[in-house]
């Protein structure tokens, strides 16, 4: 499972890459009382906020998906440039398998 969210999160961020840093003022009705809360527009965005605000509580009383989690977080943080650097690989060898003439 860890496998699914960390590609869906990763392929959605190169989706929205333009708009990962923009931000929204959404009003909600909490009790009774309009609150205003600034959110990110992308969704990969708000979804890594999300686990990262869930990290001190409910992830580090979870110690048996603890890793997944962080690999998840990883994944999100480092994963273009693994992208970039496959695509690399992969011209790479391409070009050396290519016959001389």
């Amino acid at each position: 499972m860890a496998n699914l969210v960390r590609f869906l999160v990763n392929k959605l961020k190169i989706i929205e890459k333009d708009r990962l840093y923009e931000t929204v003022k959404v009003e909600h009705e909490i009790e009774g009382k309009k609150v205003t809360i600034e959110q990110n527009v992308a969704l990969s965005a708000r979804f890594i906020n999300k686990a990262l605000n869930l990290l001190p509580t409910m992830v580090s009383k979870n110690w048996a998906r603890f890793d997944n989690f962080l690999e998840i977080i990883y994944a999100f943080g480092v994963g273009e440039a693994e992208e970039k650097t496959l695509k690399e690989g992969e011209l790479q060898d391409k070009v050396e398998s290519y016959p001389d003439e």
